[in-house]
């Protein structure tokens, strides 16, 4: 696995990201969502975009992307459908 940005979080090891979020478990669940959405031609961000909107409990997304550029890529994922039209995230049987 690549090492962090050296601008993000985890790259200047923030206290709360380092306790709470880069644990191995965490690593690993990235890592598996990557590869699932790359099999299905999408990036991961889009699939976590697709994936909250697709949810029956859910309107809609506050994105925060690293850049300007990469937020159009991103919402490509409130274009997709995880049901084949059918929302629902509180039915993953997609996965």
């Amino acid at each position: 696995m690549a090492p962090p940005d050296k601008d993000s979080r985890a790259g200047r090891a923030d206290k709360r990201m380092m306790q709470t979020e880069w644990r191995p478990e965490s690593l690993h669940l990235a890592q598996t969502i990557k590869q699932h959405a790359e099999a299905r031609g999408i990036t991961a961000g889009q699939f976590a975009v697709s994936w909250v909107l697709n949810s029956s409990f859910v309107s809609g997304v506050i994105a925060g992307p690293p850049h300007r550029g990469a937020m159009g890529r991103l919402s490509e994922g409130a274009r997709l459908s995880l049901h084949g039209g059918r929302r629902g995230a509180d039915r993953p049987d997609w996965w």
